[in-house]
């Protein structure tokens, strides 16, 4: 059993009552290798044995003076004519952080092995979920709880041969053989047959460290675009010359540290299409966030409402949208306010229209519409901080943006 804890740390154990974690359980218990251990039990009560299950693992953890804690979940919580898994899941996870804050675990240790590792790999790869993701399951994953799998090396059959030469009791999950869930599809109908080809399931794990090297090499190669990634804005340019995994690592971590859930390789790819176009502007929501491509800069914005209309009627600051307004003296009104058809600035006895000098300036599209135009007595005399008139006004005006 692989241990990465120190003796002085609170553990928790995951425990369903299955052979996989009644041995994981009987290996720590024995090692003595822990200030204070826990088991944590989440009875779904879904099936007529989850009783038992609870019953048996009460009657282990009694036998050896460990403290059980268990939460059940109240009946008709799952809609059982649709896929519970996912509920299911973060029902218990939430149960095991609540446990961890309250009982100062430095550890929840959970019982996948080897087996269900070629499971995770065979389903990631073919439903592909690997390129933004590690093939396979890792034996550490630190988050709000840090979680372990100290069997992660140990096949099924290991387990069963130390259960039976330990007398560890377990109960078999008859549910663990309806093929109706992808899971146990692969593991009863696929990884179970795979012997009798003669194919080496165990090359899964080959291809999963494989698939981990190249992408560590993906990763050393984005390591440029970082600071980039940090401060929301990807030099396109630099970007279209990059080999294309290169270019899906970049798109993807540009976008998750703002959006909740993972985006897809083919919305990436997408991404990566136009980019590499002529195409000036190109835009992709996500939410309350949208994904910028203008000229040569990418970035995501957050969709806020906003300003278009602002009076000043004394010296003072304001706020417009990105911009402040600083205002030193003032004799009449002046009119803040976003872009109209026809605006036209005029200096030095010039007319030029305002949606020509933004262009000509490549401001992109998304920020045209935020842009402060200074109105002082029906004349036009400045378009934010990037072109002003010689009108007199503007020495008292000053116009910057925040960011």
């Amino acid at each position: 059993m692989e241990r990465f804890w120190k003796e002085d740390e609170n553990i928790g154990v995951a425990v369903s009552g299955g052979v996989d974690s009644m041995v994981l359980l009987d290996k720590i218990r024995r090692s003595g290798c822990f200030n204070q251990l826990y088991v944590l039990h989440v009875n779904h009560q879904l099936r007529d044995v989850s009783r038992e299950e609870q019953e048996m693992i009460q009657r282990y953890c009694t036998s050896y003076g460990i403290e059980l804690i268990v939460y059940t979940i109240p009946k008709g919580t799952f809609d059982l004519s649709k896929s519970i898994q996912h509920k299911a899941r973060k029902l218990r996870y939430d149960f095991f952080e609540s446990v961890a804050k309250e009982k100062d675990l430095s550890w929840v240790l959970t019982a996948h092995h080897k087996d269900d590792q070629m499971e995770t790999i065979f389903f990631r790869l073919l439903s592909n979920r690997f390129t933004f993701q590690p093939p396979g399951m890792q034996m550490i994953v630190k988050g709000a709880v840090t979680y372990g799998k100290p069997l992660l090396n140990y096949s099924k059959s290991e387990l069963y041969q130390y259960a039976e030469r330990e007398r560890v009791p377990f109960m078999e999950d008859e549910s663990n053989e309806e093929v109706k869930y992808t899971r146990n599809y692969i593991r009863n109908e696929i990884i179970a047959k795979l012997d009798e080809a003669k194919l080496s399931k165990e090359n899964l794990l080959h291809v999963a460290h494989y698939i981990d090297t190249a992408q560590s090499l993906v990763r050393q190669c984005a390591m440029k675009y970082s600071e980039g990634i940090k401060i929301n804005s990807i030099n396109r340019t630099q970007l279209k010359n990059e080999n294309h995994l290169v270019q899906q690592y970049v798109i993807q971590s540009l976008l998750s540290d703002f959006l909740e859930e993972s985006i897809s390789v083919r919305e990436v790819d997408e991404i990566i299409r136009v980019m590499k176009t002529d195409a000036t502007h190109a835009s992709y929501s996500f939410g309350e966030y949208t994904l910028y491509m203008a000229y040569d800069h990418i970035t995501v914005r957050k969709q806020e409402e906003k300003n278009s209309f602002l009076r000043i009627s004394l010296p003072g600051k304001y706020k417009f949208n990105e911009y402040i307004i600083q205002v030193n003296y003032l004799k009449s009104d002046i009119i803040v306010r976003n872009r109209q058809e026809g605006d036209v600035l005029s200096t030095d006895g010039h007319h030029q229209k305002v949606s020509r000098i933004m262009k000509d300036l490549k401001v992109p599209i998304y920020e045209r519409d935020t842009i402060p135009l200074i109105v002082y007595e029906g004349i036009i005399i400045a378009i934010g901080n990037l072109k002003s008139s010689n009108h007199f006004m503007n020495q008292h005006i000053k116009i910057s943006k925040e960011y």
